[in-house]
Formats: C-alpha cells, structure tokens, sequence
C-alpha cells in the first residue's frame, strides 16, 4: 500500500492485483480477502464505488467463514465510508451499524471510534442532529477510552523500563562509575521522552474535548432553532387550519340563507299558487249558485258547462303538486311508503293540510262540501294512528 500513500493509485493497483493473483494461487484464503478489501480501498480512492463495494462484499464473505471479526469490523466500516461518498445513506447506516455490533463483541475500542466517527459524519449529512450529537458524544466517550488505554500501557512500559534498569544495575553494581552514569543516563532520557509523550497525548486529548464540546454547542443551537422553526410551522397551521374552518362556516352560512330564501320563495309562490286556486273556485261555485236561483232557464245549462270546464279539480290539482314537490321535494314518496293504505284523496288531503290550509280553502280546492272535509281529517287521523292530543298538521310536517 505505500503506492497508495503516495498518490500513485495505478501503481498500487498493478502490484495488489499481481499480489492477488499470487493469493489464488497458493490458495491463501484469508489473504485473498485482505488483498480484495485493500485493492477496494484503491478503487475508493479513485471513484469507482461500485467495483469496490463488490470487492468489499467479496472479502466480507471470506472474513465470515473464517470467523475473523477484525476484519469483517474493518471491512464493513470501509464499505459504510464508500456507501456514504456515494450518498446513500441508508445502506451507510446499515453497515456501520452491524460492525459496531462487532466492534462492541470483540470490545475493539479503536474501532468502535471510527465507526462513531463515521455515524456522526452521516446523521449530520441526513440533518438529524440529535443523533449526530449523541454520535458524537459516543464517539468521544471511546476516544478517551481510547487515549486512557494507550496511555496506561505506555506508563506500564516505562515502569517495566524503569523496573528492568533498577534490576540492571543492581546486578552491574561492581562495573564500572562511567558505565552505571551511561545508564543512569539513557533512563533519564527515556523517562524525559515519556513525560513529553505523556503531555502530548494530555494536550491532544483538551483539544479533543475542547472541539467535541463546541460541537455539542453548535447541535445543542441547531436544535434549539429547529424547535423554533417547528413552533412557527404549527402557529401557521393552526392560523390557516383557523381560517379556512371560517370560510367555510361563513359559505355553510351563506348557503343556508340562500337555501332559505329559496325555500320561503317557494313556499310564497305555492301559497300564490294554492290562494289563487281557492278563490277562482270560490268564484265560480258563486256564480253556479247565481245561475241557479236565475229565473231564465235556457242560459243555465250553456254557463254550468263553462263553470264546470273551468272547475278541473285534476288539473288544479297538478299544478298545485308540481309547486308542492319543489318546496317540499319526497314528501308523497315518503307519506305513501309509510302510510300504503292512504287513497287518493287521503294524499290530497294531506297534502294541503301540510301547508296549513283552512277546511274551507280545502273543501274549495276539493270541491266538496266543508262537513265532507271535516270528516275526511277525521278519516284521515285514524289511518295515520294519531293520538286524539296530536297537532294532524304538525304530524304531516315531520313526514
């Protein structure tokens, strides 16, 4: 891989595929894994994601046979990093997560670092913040842990240093001053070199901390915004939400009244209707009766034919339905479906009791005698089974 450290991609390619080629050959089948997951890192580098996502999931295949998390943790975070120079996301997220799994198992903490590392990078791409925050947080968590692990073996070593000189030069306590001061002198140096690597890592590990809480200020602010942002797309939901149930109250108003004007034109123009009916009958029954009681009988017969002609108790009777259907539209269909042994006259009837007509108005529309009609309400309440206490008229309403 140095051909790749140093830019030289091609060159590293032509060497890691003769080195695969040698791997197949000798049927070296954990090397052939890691040649394929390196030459897949070439391939990264130089843009061709789907060749190395295959080459990857090749490896990934050889690593689980073989039962080597290591470098199926390596391989996965590798293929999770292609993934998310690619844009997508989803599968990214997939294969980090299942190598963090890994990493956790095998507690491979420099691991799970990189992976943390690499989740936070993608949560905050996908603008999810709270989980980039709390990525973040763990990937800084393990980094200590990290730093904390190097740092106990580093001082572990020195004292094993320190430990082995002290046993050195008891045992070469007879040699001479100038050989004990060399000693006594490379240890001092050493310790000096540890002291420095020592503060090192205690200066790189403040900065560390330093930025990851920067970081959590700058989220800790996105969030705080975003959950400003939420509040205002709400308020303005709720006003336009607000608005628009208003509007349609005042057109549910405004249809209603006109629904009503309709309705009381309409029952202006069937009164009209059922007034001027009533009283052309009236007249005419009027002038029957003067022609009878007139003293010259050869123009009687001649006038009753016209008055009767004039007098079609069917044909006033269809105008005065079709005005009635179009205030009161079903009324017939529902008060014969409920009621199947009314007649005709019973219908009739009904009908102009409905609309509050006087026996009088009636028996003119009907052309019978007033005592007829009464009789006929009566007729006409003991078919509908009304209670002697019931309003017939305000029955005949609620049809």
């Amino acid at each position: 891989m140095e051909w790749f450290h140093l830019g030289d991609y091609k060159k590293a390619l032509e060497y890691l595929n003769q080195a695969l080629e040698s791997d197949i050959k000798n049927n070296q089948t954990v090397k052939i894994g890691i040649r394929k997951n390196e030459i897949s890192t070439v391939l990264s580098a130089m843009g061709e994601y789907e060749k190395a996502i295959r080459l990857n999931e090749e490896a990934l295949l050889i690593f689980r046979k073989a039962g080597i998390r290591e470098s199926q943790i390596i391989t996965l975070a590798d293929m999770g990093d292609i993934y998310l120079g690619m844009g997508q996301y989803t599968k990214a997220e997939l294969c980090f997560l299942e190598g963090l799994e890994l990493a956790r198992t095998t507690k491979s903490l420099h691991n799970q670092a990189r992976i943390f590392k690499s989740l936070y990078e993608l949560s905050e791409r996908k603008g999810d913040f709270k989980k980039a925050l709390d990525y973040f947080k763990n990937y800084s968590a393990v980094n200590d842990s990290v730093f904390s692990e190097i740092k106990h073996r580093q001082l572990a070593n020195f004292e094993i240093l320190y430990e082995t000189g002290q046993k050195e030069k008891e045992n070469q306590l007879l040699l001479r001053d100038n050989e004990l001061k060399e000693k006594r002198q490379r240890l001092s140096i050493a310790i000096i070199v540890a002291l420095a690597i020592i503060l090192i890592l205690i200066f790189f590990l403040y900065r560390m901390k330093s930025a990851s809480l920067s970081q959590s200020r700058k989220l800790l602010a996105q969030e705080q915004e975003l959950a400003r942002l939420e509040i205002e797309k709400k308020t303005a939901e709720n006003k336009l939400l607000e608005d628009r149930v208003f509007a349609e109250q005042q057109i549910n108003r405004l249809e209603r009244e006109k629904h009503q004007s309709e309705i009381e034109y309409k029952n202006a123009e069937l009164a009209g209707t059922t007034l001027s009916l009533v009283n052309k009958n009236e007249i005419l029954g009027e002038i029957r009766t003067m022609l009878m009681s007139n003293h010259k009988p050869e123009t009687i017969p001649g006038a009753i034919r016209f008055i009767n002609a004039n007098t079609d108790i069917d044909q006033d009777w269809n105008k005065f339905r079709l005005t009635f259907e179009e205030v009161h539209p079903g009324f017939f269909d529902r008060l014969q479906r409920q009621y199947p042994q009314l007649t005709d006259h019973d219908v009739r009837l009904s009908a102009y009791l409905r609309i509050n007509l006087s026996s009088r108005e009636i028996a003119g529309l009907m052309n019978v005698s007033l005592d007829a009609t009464n009789k006929g309400r009566q007729r006409l309440r003991k078919k509908l089974d009304l209670a002697p206490e019931s309003d017939l008229n305000e029955f005949l309403k609620s049809v």
